[in-house]
């Protein structure tokens, strides 16, 4: 016998709507919740927008993130734009959001692709196909367990504002219309659609990815897409997956360089406390120079660990980059 488990709609009390409920259980249909939701990207109530058309488009990840908010916006006399807004996270300088005029057809697609995202269906697809396997002494368990959530906004002149939310679980017309919008965002701006998707989980943390491009974006993007040696910087053999032929390695002071400078490197991240290294910034000097910015993180003690700032400067030769330099400074304790 089939047994069809729904984790996101079982485990919401009879108060919260069907697809509202977020992976921390937080209600997402909630009005309180909603004003947060506009203030932590720093947008206006799509009523604000009166007279013009607008498409908007939140995004709330598995875990109860929320990832990207994304506008399309076409204003009397204006051409038509497309904005990417990033949460801005407490006790950090706000990002600023991402703009870029759209083609005729980027727009179309938008307002086809948004034509019906706020009808409901009557029941949900996932649900009617288990009913029908139910008997089958060999069905499937089906889960829905950290789904995402979409929330989708829309005003047109002289037309009522349409709204609708849903989670990945129901498989509402607004899922749909969701990743259509994410879809033609990125590839709509240059230095977001450079990015590798190999990389990524989707269009909306790729749209997330872009907020830590800076200066000559394009540039900052080749970089970021090295991938694999990029992210794995903080094991022994990182540099190893890195374009670094004469690498110059200043770590507090201390200069070493190309094999004597991979050779520390290896050393210092087979302790058994290695650092770990997180970026938060890559900017592009030019076409030519990037310069990656990140932390780098030591654990001292159960629930205590000190950063030290790291950057990672790249330059391009013969049409590819290579990892020109790192320079470590030195560990200060963190406190709350």
């Amino acid at each position: 016998m089939l047994v069809t488990v729904l984790a996101a709609m079982a485990l919401a009390p009879p108060q919260v709507g069907r697809g509202c409920r977020d992976d921390r259980g937080q209600d997402r249909c909630a009005p309180a919740k909603q004003a947060k939701v506009r203030e932590l990207f720093r947008v206006r109530p799509i009523e604000s927008f009166s007279g013009s058309t607008m498409r908007r488009v939140f995004f709330v990840d598995g875990y109860g993130r929320d990832v990207v908010a994304i506008e399309f916006l076409r204003e009397a006399q204006k051409d038509a734009v497309v904005r990417v807004h990033f949460p801005a996270d407490k006790g950090s300088k706000p990002v600023a959001p991402i703009e870029q005029d759209l083609t005729g057809e980027d727009w179309r697609q938008i307002l086809d692709a948004s034509l019906h995202f706020d009808k409901v269906f009557a029941s949900n697809p996932v649900l009617k196909s288990a009913s029908r396997r139910e008997k089958s002494e060999n069905a499937d368990i089906v889960l829905c367990l950290h789904s995402w959530v979409y929330w989708a906004e829309a005003i047109d002149p002289e037309a009522k504002p349409r709204s609708a939310i849903s989670d990945a679980c129901n498989k509402q017309p607004v899922e749909q219309f969701a990743w259509a919008a994410a879809r033609v965002a990125r590839q709509a701006i240059p230095s977001c659609a450079a990015l590798d998707e190999r990389y990524s989980r989707n269009d909306a943390t790729l749209l997330g990815t872009c907020s830590i491009l800076t200066g000559d974006r394009l540039a900052a993007a080749e970089v970021w897409n090295q991938g694999a040696g990029l992210r794995n910087v903080d094991t022994p053999g990182g540099m190893d997956d890195l374009p670094a032929y004469d690498l110059l390695l200043d770590f507090q002071g201390t200069k070493r360089s190309h094999r004597e400078a991979k050779e520390f490197w290896r050393s210092l991240m087979k302790q058994e406390r290695s650092p770990r290294f997180s970026y938060y910034r890559i900017h592009g000097l030019s076409a030519d120079r990037v310069i990656v910015s990140g932390d780098l993180i030591r654990d001292v003690a159960e629930d205590k660990y000190e950063l030290a700032d790291i950057e990672l400067s790249w330059q391009k030769d013969g049409g590819l980059f290579h990892l020109e330099s790192i320079k470590v400074g030195p560990y200060l304790p963190v406190t709350d």
